[in-house]
């Protein structure tokens, strides 16, 4: 959310909710750049990823020189993402309820039980050391996506460093590294940034599936931005008809908010931008666009039995291009699972802790609890 604006930056949902009703493709914030919901504007920004629009790719970003679009790296997100997408294939859903800390509150409970179902195949015989501290910054990571005092985003950088002191630990010892540990190290130039790729990796997708599969839950009972936290609600063994997976990514995107720095004097629709503008694509005006969607911001997951036509034009919950999200099917898949395992065994009941969704850098539903009852 950085250089986004002040207004936007302190009070995002409130903003949006003002520009839902008043829909226009881009909207100019100032010294801050601008915000597209174009789609055919967007899809030109999110495809370039050097020039003249400059993208960062988790988890890469913080890697001297990564251009994902790059001829020589391309390969390297391609294969991450195919290792991603084996381990939502063998994962068992009875295995993922298990792995749910009852009474947990969502979405952080969720992160931690993708966590613990992912990470014996994305790092073989990791220690318990590594899994904990890995844990612990997942924690860190989630509690930051709420409003937090020094003394909270201190102790989140910290758990993260001793995540990635393990890690690095792990990688100087393992001389034959496997799976997602090969492709990574064949790639960067040395352990440190081999050991950060693999803690942001790992981190970007438990947080993302545990937001998805947060949002899918909440949706599927019922929520609405007028639910107050007294209010019950829950669902019982029936599935929806449709897709809510999908429903609930058009409604509440994960990557709400894409960004861009121009590199290169550009005109994008009627802005000349100049090098170092930034430009921030957003998914979330984009999916509720009335000019697409019928009764938009309403959650009808039996939209996408039939959905309109040229939906994919500004249908984007993991971005497009060479940038866009490595673990869009890990999540879906993932989500999936865990829905219809939880709609099977029925009776879910779900208490609101909080009211309101938080924009941060991803689009956080309220926490809340789920609960069985017979």
């Amino acid at each position: 959310m950085d250089g986004v604006g002040p207004m936007f930056s302190s009070r995002p949902l409130e903003v949006l909710r003002e520009w839902e009703s008043d829909p226009i493709g881009v909207r100019d914030l100032g010294e801050s750049g601008i915000v597209v919901s174009d789609p055919v504007l967007a899809r030109t920004v999110l495809k370039s990823t050097s020039e003249p629009f400059h993208a960062e790719s988790a988890p890469f970003g913080r890697v001297p020189g990564w251009d994902p679009g790059s001829a020589e790296n391309r390969p390297v997100t391609a294969a991450m993402g195919r290792l991603l997408d084996n381990v939502a294939r063998d994962v068992d859903p009875g295995r993922l309820v298990e792995l749910l800390e009852p009474r947990g509150v969502w979405p952080a409970a969720v992160g931690e039980m993708c966590l613990q179902a992912v990470v014996a195949q994305l790092l073989p015989g990791a220690e318990r050391r590594l899994v904990v501290r890995l844990s612990r910054a997942l924690a860190g990571s989630a509690a930051l996506a709420h409003p937090a005092g020094r003394r909270t985003r201190w102790q989140a950088r910290l758990t993260h460093s001793q995540a990635m002191a393990a890690l690095y630990r792990r990688v100087s010892h393992n001389n034959e590294p496997v799976g997602i540990e090969q492709v990574v190290a064949d790639a960067l130039a040395d352990n440190d940034q081999v050991a950060l790729t693999l803690h942001g990796l790992i981190g970007a997708a438990c947080r993302a599936t545990s937001v998805a599969m947060a949002w899918a839950v909440l949706l599927k009972a019922g929520w609405t931005p007028t639910t107050d936290v007294h209010d019950r609600l829950g669902f019982g063994s029936e599935p929806d008809p449709g897709d809510p997976i999908r429903e609930s990514l058009r409604l509440w995107p994960t990557a709400w908010l894409l960004h861009r720095q121009v590199r290169r004097p550009v005109t994008l629709g009627a802005h000349e931008l100049q090098p170092g503008a930034d430009v921030f694509v957003c998914t979330y005006l984009m999916h509720r666009s009335p000019a697409t969607w019928k009764n938009p911001l309403q959650y009808q997951p039996e939209r996408w039995i039939d959905p309109p036509d040229g939906y994919r034009e500004g249908y984007l919950p993991f971005g497009i291009g060479p940038a866009a999200c490595v673990g869009s099917t890990f999540v879906t898949e993932l989500s999936t699972k865990l829905l219809s395992a939880l709609t099977e065994q029925g009776g879910v009941q779900v208490r609101l802790i909080d009211r309101d969704p938080d924009m941060g850098p991803l689009c956080s539903p309220p926490r809340f609890t789920v609960e069985q009852v017979s």
